[in-house]
């Protein structure tokens, strides 16, 4: 059975945004600001709270549905005031109907205080949440809607990463095929203080991590990209991509204080991660030679925790407690939709990095290579001597001894390249590593 997401993952972009409410927040007038600032921002997700005991208003979800806004719901109960399934069957029914795509039941279950001291104590979590899941997404399937695999706390009281791999081994096991194909996990995107890409790579790149590692050469998964340790399990387990929701990112967890003095740097990381999950190569700031690590395709959409503000005063707001307010750089709304080279993303590329001779120096490659071995041994691009094959690559380093001559005679065929950095003998010592 094809995954629920894939009728949008071709079609719409990956970005979205959380929606807290103030009171009397699901009017009309309030979807419609909702849905121009969304579409202002390039963004197509929109990450719902439902209201404790009660429903979000019929007409709300129907309007943003209308606009073409993929809705989650989140209704981030905890277990020990969860009366059971009854309490939300409803409700997932009425959503279904009214064009609600994703629900998410579960926030946090690794935490103490998701499930109280006495349960805490007595319960196999592990296994009662899998169970509480398992029900609540057979509810979700049968109604048209993927269930979403509750957040966990990045670390936690129960480390999440044993946690996670014990609950979809559960899953896998007892979960039918039409569940397992409409399965979806969550992940927050806290970045914890750390660059937008600490941690890429996951656990194969970062083996000897520990818990609560503070410089570059030890690496967790307590940053942004905590949804490649988690696709790295799901994996493992289902030998097979499973679809990704991050929430919260932008944030820098529930428990840190937000440094004023860094909010322009944090701004800067959204802009780049709105830019990676269009589809395009981003620049590392901290390293201009340097590609940040794409977001891949497992990764359906990318909730943003920050507040786009509004001029209209008692109006609700995209905010979360720990959340500052950011100003975007403004992502076009005519910003081309998902296409097969997007949902690639780097891995279309015959090469992620090319380092392409021009003829007249090939005779000084032993040289050359010498000069570059840092940047080789850090980044391990190809090395050739065809610029054919080299405007095949994500990235293309062109050494030349004539750079201007060079560029107004091959400029046709550097267009095709994604990236392209011509340099002479003179400025091999400028590509950083």
């Amino acid at each position: 059975m094809e995954h629920f997401s894939r009728e949008v993952e071709s079609n719409l972009q990956r970005i979205g945004f959380h929606y807290h409410p103030q009171d009397e927040g699901y009017s009309i007038p309030n979807a419609r600001r909702l849905a121009k600032e969304i579409k202002g921002k390039g963004a197509n997700w929109l990450l719902l709270k439902n209201p404790s005991k009660r429903a979000i208003p019929e007409e709300f979800i129907r309007y943003l549905v209308k606009q073409d806004i993929n809705l989650i719901v989140n209704f981030a109960k905890n277990m020990h005031e969860f009366e059971g399934l009854s309490e939300v069957e409803i409700l997932v029914q009425v959503y279904a109907k009214w064009g609600v795509k994703y629900a998410c039941l579960f926030e946090q279950p690794n935490m103490r205080s998701f499930w109280g001291d006495i349960k805490w104590m007595k319960e196999d979590v592990v296994e009662t949440h899998s169970q509480f899941f398992l029900d609540f997404a057979q509810l979700c399937v049968g109604n048209g809607i993927c269930p979403v695999l509750s957040p966990l706390f990045p670390g936690g009281d129960y480390w999440d990463l044993a946690f996670l791999e014990n609950t979809l081994k559960y899953i896998q096991r007892k979960a039918d095929s039409a569940l397992l194909s409409n399965l979806v996990i969550a992940a927050y995107g806290w970045h914890h203080h750390h660059p937008l890409d600490w941690g890429a790579g996951g656990k194969e790149k970062w083996p000897n991590y520990s818990p609560f590692a503070s410089s570059p050469e030890t690496q967790n998964h307590q940053g942004f990209r905590l949804f490649e340790w988690y696709s790295e399990i799901a994996n493992k387990i289902f030998s097979t991509r499973i679809p990704i929701i991050i929430f919260s990112a932008g944030a820098p967890g529930p428990d840190e204080e937000i440094d004023s003095r860094i909010i322009d740097d944090r701004a800067l990381s959204c802009d780049q991660a709105m830019r990676l999950l269009s589809g395009e190569n981003v620049y590392d700031l901290d390293n201009p030679d340097r590609l940040l690590s794409p977001i891949g395709p497992d990764v359906i959409a990318c909730c943003f925790s920050t507040t786009l503000g509004s001029d209209h005063q008692g109006s609700s707001t995209f905010t979360t407690p720990t959340s500052p307010s950011l100003e975007f750089k403004n992502i076009e709304a005519s910003s081309p939709p998902f296409s097969e080279k997007m949902i690639k993303g780097i891995d279309d590329f015959p090469y992620r990095r090319y380092i392409f001779i021009d003829h007249p120096l090939q005779n000084q490659t032993p040289a050359i290579l010498a000069s570059l071995d840092r940047y080789i041994k850090m980044h391990k691009p190809y090395v050739g001597y065809s610029l054919v094959e080299g405007c095949k690559s994500a990235y293309l380093v062109v050494i030349t001894d004539d750079k201007d001559t060079f560029s107004n005679e091959y400029r046709a065929i550097l267009s095709d390249a994604n990236i392209v950095k011509v340099l002479s003998l003179s400025e091999l010592n400028t590509l950083n590593i």
